[in-house]
């Protein structure tokens, strides 16, 4: 056996080895940006999810008080 034949195969064993890792290396990059940005959409949600929520109580309540304030009027019969 050649002894230049087993060093020729360790070089392309380590290149390869070399290109995995940065393969390896660009995947991690990209699901940590995908993560980064999804932590990000969670946290617009939940602030809409609130202010949508204190629009919905307003808004209840201003209704709620007009149709008592409308049961009263009635009730005085001015309405």
């Amino acid at each position: 056996m050649d002894k230049r034949s087993y060093t020729a195969h360790l070089a392309s064993i380590e290149t390869s080895l070399n290109y995995i890792e940065s393969h390896l290396g660009n995947i991690d990059q990209h699901l940590n940006k995908l993560n980064e940005r999804t932590g990000n959409c969670e946290v617009v949600t939940a602030k809409n999810t609130t202010n949508i929520r204190w629009i919905i109580r307003i808004g209840g309540g201003t209704l709620g008080s007009g149709g008592v304030l409308a049961g009263i009027l009635k009730l005085a019969g001015v309405y």
